[in-house]
């Protein structure tokens, strides 16, 4: 059910939640792709097949949040909350190694069967500390984040292993936005993350941009009237190095890059009308997945984003 808030007074309301998961993957009968590989070039004339199962794991979780009014303007927040969930079973099934397969080394352990993988629920702790505002001038937010979880996904090129390691993602995001007394109003947001999986030996290692994002930033010009608005939107995304610099499995030093947007918008007596110009300046850049892809699947995958592009759309509400 969803949390329920409750008013202790006028400066303090709590809110809480408490929620039963059960979560089950079906696995049917399949070859693995190493065997599909092999049949098709002819090695395996008759590839082995991983016999399917079911998984099922629950859990008991809760969340408990506070917010405290400052005044009529501001207030101060935290909150606790647990999530549960089950990890890519596609990706950690695929190097899978039923009997009678052909013997593949990947330097990590591969299961014969489903009952024989690391699969397992994946029980993340979050904890969140924040200030708000709110009046007729601006909106604004900062807020600390603090996740754990006991188990920790790595990629390892083609293949996927579950460790049994915590993994920790901490950081802080804000925004503001102002309201000039005309029709103009002006922001910026940004993000900072940094995601840590306890290695045994070595502490804790930064963990690859696929498990975190780089620094984000963005800064906003717009314009808004009863028919007509625009929008100028500049985004940047950091260079991200702490994996690399780490010495982590598979990290790759991200290059950080820079866009440009452009947007406007009719309202019509039916609907609104959009047109935008995205990476307006034509910025020449390899998103972050891609980079990140690069290193675990091959240069092929680290293709250059979308150029300058137009696009138009209409919407009705109804």
């Amino acid at each position: 059910p969803a949390p329920n808030r409750s008013p202790i007074n006028d400066t303090l309301s709590l809110q809480a939640g408490l929620r039963y998961q059960d979560t089950e993957a079906e696995i049917s009968d399949y070859v693995p792709i190493t065997e599909s590989v092999f049949g098709l070039l002819g090695v395996q004339p008759s590839p082995a097949v991983l016999s399917g199962g079911t998984i099922d794991y629950d859990a008991l979780v809760f969340n408990l949040g506070a917010v405290v009014q400052l005044d009529n303007q501001q207030s101060l927040f935290a909150g606790f909350n647990q999530g549960f969930e089950l990890p890519d079973v596609a990706r950690l099934l695929r190097g899978a190694q039923p009997p009678g397969s052909v013997p593949v080394s990947t330097g990590v352990a591969q299961p014969a069967s489903v009952d024989d993988s690391s699969l397992d629920a994946i029980r993340t702790d979050a904890t969140e500390f924040g200030w708000r505002a709110r009046s007729s001038r601006y909106e604004a937010q900062v807020a600390l984040f603090y996740n754990r979880s006991d188990k920790t996904a790595r990629f390892d090129g083609q293949l996927a292993t579950m460790l049994d390691q915590d993994q920790r993602v901490y950081g802080v995001e804000g925004n503001l936005t102002y309201f000039t007394e005309g029709a103009f109003y002006w922001g910026a947001a940004c993000s900072w993350q940094r995601g840590e999986t306890r290695t045994p030996g070595e502490g804790w290692q930064a963990v690859s941009a696929w498990e975190v994002s780089p620094p984000k930033a963005l800064l906003y010009l717009g314009w808004q009237g009863p028919v007509y608005s625009a929008l100028l939107q500049v985004n940047r995304v950091g260079d991200y190095d702490d994996a690399f610099d780490d010495g982590s499995p598979n990290a790759v030093a991200i290059d950080g890059y820079t866009t440009l947007d452009a947007t406007a918008r009719l309202r019509l007596r039916l609907g609104e009308f959009g047109v935008g110009v995205y990476n307006l300046l034509d910025a020449q850049y390899v998103t972050a997945y891609a980079q990140q892809a690069g290193e675990i699947y091959g240069s092929f995958t680290e293709v250059p984003a979308l150029g300058r592009r137009f696009g138009a759309t209409y919407r009705i509400e109804y």
